[in-house]
């Protein structure tokens, strides 16, 4: 490979890894974080930058903008805009899903994760879906192919054995970014349900070199090696 098409390569990488978001998140409803942050810039909470906020109503499910997301510390918390709980009437089934994709700015790796769900009534299920540097296509699925990981999930809700927090650490971490899906089902088969929030968090830990800057610098040395075989020669 010739090295001026390597050094465009290394400028293409690099400007793109520097590229990350200065906005903090901020509290606001589900349909303006669509809005904002459904391309690959998009806010921040601390080294973990979040973006590609997509909603998948699935079964009377409330419209985005009655949906409220309130930035924590590795993470949000999901209430009603309105300040009323979430419910589903008696021989309703409420469900929907909210995606978002983590990118990990700098070095640490994601090892885990904690969810709760405060107060709830009924039947009440919020899982959350996990793909490790593997994209989340939907339905508790991650994108099959190269550098693919298994989907891990974590699950809080009111019918043993599920509890109203839990947390998971992962198998296989996520090092340089994460899909997440959250489902919510409320299930008013046999009576109503409801729940005022959920609080989803990720568990920041460890110090790991940096993928992407790995990539420039052995690029870099790639380049750097071509040059120099090629004055010797």
């Amino acid at each position: 490979m010739h090295p001026k098409f390597l050094a465009l390569i290394f400028l293409a990488v690099a400007a793109n890894v520097s590229a990350t978001p200065t906005t903090p998140c901020s509290t606001g409803t589900l349909s303006s974080y669509e809005s904002s942050y459904s391309v690959p810039l998009g806010c921040s909470i601390g080294i973990l930058d979040y973006s590609g906020f997509t909603y998948h109503p699935i079964s009377n499910a409330p419209l985005p903008g009655a949906i409220t997301l309130t930035p924590e510390t590795g993470g949000f918390a999901f209430t009603q805009t309105s300040g009323l709980p979430f419910t589903a009437s008696a021989g309703e089934i409420v469900q929907f899903e909210i995606d978002y994709n983590i990118i990990i700015d700098p070095a640490p790796i994601l090892a885990g994760a904690d969810n709760s769900v405060d107060p709830p009534s009924g039947n009440v299920t919020i899982t959350e879906f996990f793909c490790n540097d593997s994209q989340y296509v939907f339905e508790g699925t991650c994108l099959t192919g190269f550098l693919s990981n298994p989907v891990q999930a974590l699950s809080v809700g009111t019918i043993p054995p599920l509890s109203l927090s839990a947390s998971i650490i992962f198998s296989t971490p996520a090092i340089s970014f994460q899909d997440v899906g959250v489902l919510f089902t409320l299930n008013g088969t046999n009576g109503p349900s409801s729940f005022d929030g959920v609080d989803a968090n990720s568990v920041v830990i460890g110090d790991v070199p940096e993928p992407a800057a790995c990539f420039l610098v052995g690029l870099g040395l790639v380049a750097g090696s071509y040059t120099l075989r090629k004055r010797k020669r």
